[in-house]
């Protein structure tokens, strides 16, 4: 009976010490509500990390067997926070994270590929004619600017500036500015792009219109052209955190079809202990563009900068 009683309570006790606390919640927008799908949970001072879901919701298991416990949410545009736990039972959380009205800077440099395709078909030497990217962004409240410049070893120039203004019922007014001069191509074009696109957070889609002024300088003409574009994340991997973004697009002008589709492949934050660099994110993005009878495909490889806000 005795031996029974001591197996008994072993088990009881045993059972209580390894019980584990599961901290579960929402995360939201402060100023709108919503939820915030893709946010991170971060353990303090250990690497158990989690998601939020494409509602918002999280769940993590502390692996901290002492009280307190304090979990950070961070989220890309807005102000990190801590909630501290304060026993096994405090458990149960709605967070809300505040948008950061200051600006953030993030610096982009990728090794560009040009093209791989020709008009005429697959090019087996494109990948001779690599070259650089370098992009800039500017992220502040409701407005994000940015500027892209490529060149390869030809001396052919890709060059993009983009506006966007953040309006009311979270929708994008979109300007772009873009010059393809591609000399060996016989291309040489410049776009002015205006736009509207909403992002739907739970989807994870963001769908848009534009209507764009193209002059060509190397006919000598202009035209106008009307394109429809939708942009879809998936995630790969929740941890570590790895998402898709797939993008197409089809384009109308001079009586003819234009198809732009290609993917982004975003990989974790690489980055280590650092007071001016907020995230470190390598990714890859394929584009394909047939606007122009241009034909071409673009590879991109190279990591992404953010930095704090007293950049």
């Amino acid at each position: 009976m005795k031996q029974l009683l001591f197996t008994i309570l072993f088990f009881l006790i045993t059972g209580v010490s390894f019980s584990q606390t599961i901290v579960k919640g929402v995360v939201f927008e402060a100023g709108t509500k919503e939820t915030l799908p893709g946010a991170d949970v971060i353990e303090k001072g250990t690497k158990n990390t989690t998601l939020t879901n494409k509602d918002g919701n999280f769940a993590l298991t502390l692996t901290k067997k002492t009280f307190p416990d304090t979990l950070i949410f961070s989220y890309i545009g807005f102000l990190e926070k801590n909630i501290i736990i304060k026993n096994e039972n405090d458990t149960m959380l709605n967070v809300f994270l505040e948008e950061n009205k200051n600006s953030d800077i993030a610096v982009c440099f990728l090794l560009t590929s040009y093209p791989l395709f020709s008009v005429s078909g697959l090019s087996l030497n494109g990948f001779d004619n690599y070259g650089y990217n370098a992009e800039i962004f500017l992220l502040k409240s409701l407005v994000d600017l940015s500027y892209s410049y490529s060149s390869d070893r030809e001396n052919n120039i890709y060059k993009k500036a983009s506006i966007y203004f953040n309006v009311f019922f979270k929708f994008n007014l979109n300007y772009e500015f873009e010059n393809f001069n591609f000399q060996n191509r016989n291309i040489n074009l410049l776009r002015h792009k205006f736009g509207i696109s909403k992002h739907l957070k739970k989807e994870d889609l963001t769908l848009g219109v534009f209507y764009s002024d193209n002059i060509d300088f190397f006919d000598n003409k202009s035209f106008s052209s009307v394109k429809f574009s939708f942009n879809k994340k998936f995630i790969i991997s929740k941890y570590p955190y790895i998402f898709l973004t797939y993008r197409n697009g089809i384009e109308f002008y001079e009586g003819k079809v234009s198809f732009q589709t290609g993917g982004l492949i975003r990989f974790p934050n690489i980055k280590k202990k650092c007071k001016t660099i907020h995230y470190i994110y390598p990714e890859f993005s394929v584009n394909y563009n047939t606007f122009g009878d241009m034909n071409m495909l673009y590879l991109k490889l190279g990591f992404k900068f953010y930095g704090n806000n007293h950049f």
